[in-house]
């Protein structure tokens, strides 16, 4: 009965570190997954972009502005092309927070994000994006199936949940 309880034993141990250790590595690649997709963007790269993404339909992403909705990956490239014809980017992260349960994640960001018109000389910026990344691992990699951001709305004072109506 002895020599049965050592590899049991030892079974434990070795799942209890890969437990700990598996998730902590997931956090770390989920992390560097969204800086790499931050630094294409800020390259203005559709195709490097488009490849953070999963590459089947099923994909849903929210962007800031009210007609910004892609459902496939060719409105995703659509939307991209849109965003770089449009301004140039530097984007900044903050109190980014992960999390994972199997091969499923979260990736929870504020964004500050610098903008320039195309023709302009000017830098302009949104100091707050909240940004949501929903991905999966995929042969080993994490992609992008869902994804939103939002600026807070600057018609509601601190502390007050809905805008104060104007008379």
């Amino acid at each position: 009965m002895k020599f049965l309880r050592l590899p049991f034993l030892f079974s434990l141990l070795l799942l209890s570190l890969t437990s700990t250790i598996t998730p902590a590595d997931d956090n770390k690649d989920l992390e560097v997954m969204m800086k790499d997709f931050v630094k294409a963007y800020d390259q203005g790269d559709v195709k490097a972009v488009a490849q953070f993404y999963v590459q089947d339909d099923g994909i849903d992403v929210w962007g800031t502005a009210k007609d910004e909705h892609a459902t496939n990956l060719s409105e995703v490239k659509e939307a991209l092309m849109r965003d770089f014809k449009e301004a140039k980017t530097r984007i900044t992260t903050h109190n980014n927070r992960t999390f994972t349960r199997g091969e499923a994640g979260v990736i929870l960001s504020e964004w500050a994000v610098e903008y320039q018109h195309q023709g302009s000389s000017e830098w302009k910026q949104i100091p707050q994006v909240r940004t949501t990344l929903y991905v999966e691992k995929r042969d080993g990699v994490w992609k992008i199936r869902h994804a939103h951001w939002s600026d807070p709305q600057v018609y509601h004072p601190d502390g007050r949940s809905f805008p104060i109506d104007k008379k």
